[in-house]
């Protein structure tokens, strides 16, 4: 833990593209690929997660990417998608697709943070929840998750090549009027 570093949260910028595909391949790498990194797990990370896409996904009217640096390093970042309403509960109107952190700055605050800008920003675009799913065997992110307010909904899973992983769906309600 590196509770000494000081860090800010921000708006992504293009120039944050490549910082943030190392990041992601680097964070999913180590929650997913524990035991060795097998063919379909590299062909996953290098596709899903090129300078490329995280330019395209900067600069898309349906996306919204914070992320935290100290300096020009990055050490974490959360990614919005609001084109992601879940049909079955038409409250939680954006998915929070990625919140990664590296494990060397866990525990120093900076989740709860990109969290923070992630709430304040659907709160200024009117919305009235958002979800997210957390992979079934990451037990810090599920006791994360749970610890700070978000509710179960369900499970769903995670498909690749021919191997399915359970996740754990979420979702949390920033306002409690009915917004339909």
């Amino acid at each position: 833990m590196r509770s000494h570093v000081n860090w800010a949260i921000r708006r992504a910028e293009p120039a944050d593209a490549s910082a943030l595909a190392a990041l992601a391949i680097g964070v999913w790498l180590h929650t997913y690929a524990g035991d060795g990194i097998p063919p379909d797990f590299a062909d996953y990370v290098l596709g899903a997660f090129s300078a490329e896409d995280m330019t395209a996904q900067i600069a898309a009217s349906d996306r919204s990417l914070f992320v935290c640096s100290s300096g020009e390093r990055l050490l974490g970042f959360a990614s919005l998608s609001h084109a992601d309403a879940r049909a079955d509960r038409p409250h939680f109107s954006t998915e929070l697709e990625r919140l990664y952190v590296l494990s060397s700055f866990a525990r120093c605050g900076i989740g709860r943070g990109l969290l923070a800008a992630c709430e304040s920003h659907l709160r200024e675009r009117g919305e009235a929840g958002y979800w997210l799913r957390a992979y079934a065997g990451n037990e810090k992110a599920l006791a994360f998750y749970d610890g700070i307010g978000f509710e179960r909904l369900g499970l769903d899973w995670f498909a690749l090549g021919d191997q399915r992983y359970e996740n754990v769906l979420f979702g949390k309600l920033l306002r409690t009027d009915d917004p339909a």
